[in-house]
């Protein structure tokens, strides 16, 4: 399954859903496409914008801090989490691909600057601080991919995590429903003697 959403759908309306996808680990693709604003409802502030922001429910600027979407999806343990921007096409798609392909609940954070809205976040200023992760990082230390997510000098891109040996949401259940069903009666006597 692929979903689609922005920054106010998986970290503000629906933020309250993620960590407990996460630990269920169905096996659905999520792409958060973020913009640091609302940009489809006339550009009111969301969890991602930065402080200090001016918009029309900010006029005097931004007070409270925008969370951290990496850190938070790694926490969450999602078992896998990846970042691009949506100036670089080629790799977003490779990172699309291997997220469909990882077994379990794999995220895309995809930061897509707003023209419209939002004056501060725009490609010129990610472009200037976009660096794809280095192809020495190992995505299976959970401590180094939140180095990586943590870092405030530079805007890294690329799979920061990925645990393919989690079980399925799907696993689990389909060992829940052999369990169940190794339970129930084979015949019309066995159900009989149970009452």
């Amino acid at each position: 399954m692929f979903v689609v959403g922005g920054d106010g759908d998986g970290f503000s309306i629906g933020g309250g859903h993620l960590p407990h996808a996460a630990r269920r680990n169905p096996d659905i693709t999520y792409m958060i496409i973020d913009n640091g604003i609302y940009g489809l409802t006339k550009g009111q502030v969301s969890p991602t914008s930065p402080m200090g922001m001016v918009s029309g429910t900010t006029p005097f600027g931004l007070e409270d801090p925008p969370l951290d979407p990496l850190p938070m999806l790694l926490s969450y343990g999602v078992s896998f989490v990846a970042r691009g921007f949506s100036s670089d096409v080629k790799q977003v798609s490779k990172l699309v691909q291997a997220a469909v392909a990882h077994p379990g609940f794999s995220i895309v954070h995809l930061v897509s600057p707003c023209p419209t809205f939002n004056q501060v976040i725009t490609f010129d200023f990610m472009k200037e601080r976009v660096s794809p992760i280095s192809e020495d990082h190992d995505p299976t230390d959970i401590a180094a991919a939140f180095r990586l997510a943590l870092n405030q000098e530079r805007f890294y891109t690329g799979v920061f995590y990925r645990n393919p040996n989690l079980p399925t949401m799907e696993q689990k259940l389909e060992h829940q429903r052999k369990l169940t069903m190794d339970r129930q009666p084979r015949s019309l006597e066995q159900l009989f003697a149970q009452f």
